[in-house]
């Protein structure tokens, strides 16, 4: 049983399915601060997972256009000016396929500035596709998502 339903306990299907959709956008006091750099002293603002499709319906072209547009948006003026009025963003990645395959991640990151939002783009185009088939199994993505923003170390 994945960590974030033994978390939630006894608590209805529905206040289930409430939580899932926050996935992409948490508020305030979600982090991954762990103290190891004053950059990360304070819980962010904005807890960011974006999942990232790389089952087998998702050719190579079709993974490479995923992970490029990331990218572009992560170098793009208005991203950047998005990223400062949101205060303190803590991103991860989650590249996930089906419940038989692991999924790939890059943990939370603090993003403040726009050198940070760059040292992510170019993490993401370099990001080798480890994935190369499975079913498209979307709970992975939010199994291991939910792992993450829940995660004893996430600064709540």
């Amino acid at each position: 049983m994945p960590v974030w339903f033994e978390r939630l306990g006894r608590r209805s299907v529905m206040r289930t399915f409430v939580l899932l959709s926050w996935i992409a956008l948490l508020p305030a006091g979600q982090s991954a601060a762990s103290g190891k750099s004053d950059d990360h002293a304070i819980c962010a603002d904005v807890a960011l997972v974006l999942a990232i499709d790389a089952s087998g319906s998702i050719d190579s072209a079709d993974f490479a256009l995923q992970m490029q547009g990331y990218a572009t948006a992560f170098r793009d003026a208005s991203v950047h000016a998005a990223l400062r009025a949101a205060g303190q963003v803590d991103i991860a990645v989650v590249i996930w396929a089906d419940n038989a395959a692991r999924s790939d991640i890059l943990p939370f990151r603090r993003v403040v500035k726009a050198a940070d939002a760059q040292s992510l783009a170019r993490d993401l185009e370099e990001f080798p596709r480890q994935i190369q088939n499975g079913l498209t199994g979307l709970a992975r993505a939010l199994n291991t998502s939910l792992d993450l923003v829940l995660a004893p170390n996430v600064c709540a």
